[in-house]
């Protein structure tokens, strides 16, 4: 591993100036929020204006992500890498939907365990995660195109840029490659409604990450594990629960897709996880 400051810029980037500046954007956006909400008359229940200001939060970290990499002569093609070759894709493709497939039955285990001790809880985050934007929206059309730009697009590039590539190539300079993959999937799984699943998803993209040495690759199964999402509510619509719902459905599916993909998830792991020091991937594409 490549642990010189003088040919490892990774060694300067600070990863807590990252989350300052999102809690800064966050107490900024909060003030932005209530600025409308009193000045403007805004509609609160309006889903467009939170998207809107989401993108505002993506963007701006971004931006500051850019500059600190030209300041430290980071280049952000090395970090993304190249796209496989197409022999590849198939096999990959096959990886992809097994990991997505994998952490769902991981979420709905976690629905179910949730929902033996407050069943309240799990109805309000299941409404909440299956209540597409659109529904309440003025503007149906383009509350849901946002959202699905949103969910497709921008939270799979970006967190995987973040998350996968930055986060990955810091700590792992600092602790390790293994605490590095584990601290960073906590994180990324603190970020969303179901952690656990969100957490268990970025262990296996960060291993596909390290197989593929591209960020194209968990980016697209993150794309599709999303994508998935949205084409199963549009032929499948959810409807609101109450706290009377019997969750036995989402034991039985959760123990199905886990048992199903299990073996082939446990041996990607086995076959993936770096346990001696190794080059990482941005290394890896900028001498090869």
């Amino acid at each position: 591993m490549l642990n010189s400051p003088a040919v490892n810029p990774f060694l300067h980037f600070k990863a807590r100036n990252l989350f300052i500046l999102f809690l800064i954007v966050v107490f900024e956006l909060i003030l932005i929020v209530e600025f409308f909400l009193i000045f403007f008359k805004w509609n609160s229940d309006e889903p467009i204006f939170y998207e809107l200001i989401s993108y505002y939060a993506i963007i701006l970290p971004c931006i500051w992500i850019l500059h600190r990499f030209h300041q430290l002569s980071i280049h952000p093609k090395y970090l993304i890498g190249k796209l496989p070759s197409r022999d590849r894709w198939l096999f990959l493709c096959g990886i992809a939907i097994a990991i997505c497939l994998f952490s769902w039955g991981i979420d709905l285990l976690f629905f179910y365990s949730l929902s033996l001790f407050s069943p309240t809880l799990a109805v309000s985050l299941v409404n909440f995660l299956y209540n597409p934007p659109a529904n309440t929206s003025a503007f149906p059309v383009l509350a849901y195109l946002l959202n699905v730009i949103s969910l497709v697009v921008v939270a799979p590039v970006t967190e995987e840029f973040i998350f996968r590539g930055i986060l990955i190539h810091r700590w792992a300079m600092k602790w390790g490659v293994s605490p590095a993959i584990l601290v960073s999937a906590i994180f990324f799984g603190l970020a969303h409604i179901v952690p656990l699943g969100a957490t268990i998803f970025g262990i296996l993209t960060t291993l596909l990450y390290f197989k593929t040495r591209t960020l194209i690759v968990p980016a697209i199964a993150h794309a599709m594990n999303n994508a998935a999402t949205i084409i199963l509510e549009l032929f499948f619509p959810s409807q609101q629960i109450s706290t009377i719902y019997n969750f036995s459905e989402y034991l039985h599916w959760g123990l199905i897709l886990t048992v199903v993909t299990a073996l082939f998830v446990i041996r990607f792991v086995y076959k993936n996880w770096y346990k001696q020091q190794l080059t990482l991937p941005y290394f890896n594409n900028a001498y090869e």
